[in-house]
């Protein structure tokens, strides 16, 4: 975990548990899915706003850029298992993807969760695209 945790995203990530509970009691799955893409939304103006690419090549920024690389696995865990109800068999493969246990207990939702690894490759794309025939003329 980065030495200072991120205040948004701890929030976020400690009551999406919660709030997927609520919302799946309710059998509002549609908004069980927005209470995770809120999550979504933020780590992407996260990644946008902090440019890690940029701190990759500042070597007074390694904390800086640990950090952010920190917080973005951690989002994506805890999305991967928030999300395993609705993609039950992609779920397990962003969590080996990011090097992580396949644990898809939602006591795995909170920010801080995801333990150490000595990185993380480019995986293979989870939804190929399909490329549609076209009809020809």
């Amino acid at each position: 975990t980065p030495e200072e945790p991120n205040d948004e995203l701890t929030v976020l990530l400690d009551s999406l548990r919660a709030n997927l509970v609520e919302r799946f009691d309710a059998w509002d799955l549609t908004g069980a899915l927005e209470e995770a893409w809120e999550v979504v939304r933020w780590l992407n103006r996260h990644v946008e706003a902090m440019a890690p690419w940029q701190l990759a090549k500042d070597e007074s920024r390694s904390a800086d850029l640990d950090a952010v690389l920190y917080n973005l696995a951690d989002g994506l865990r805890a999305l991967a298992v928030a999300l395993s109800p609705f993609v039950p068999r992609t779920a397990p493969q962003i969590l080996a993807a990011l090097r992580q246990p396949v644990d898809l207990g939602l006591e795995r939702i909170g920010y801080g969760l995801t333990p150490a690894t000595d990185g993380i490759d480019a995986a293979a794309p989870l939804f190929p695209r399909v490329d549609q025939p076209t009809a020809a003329a």
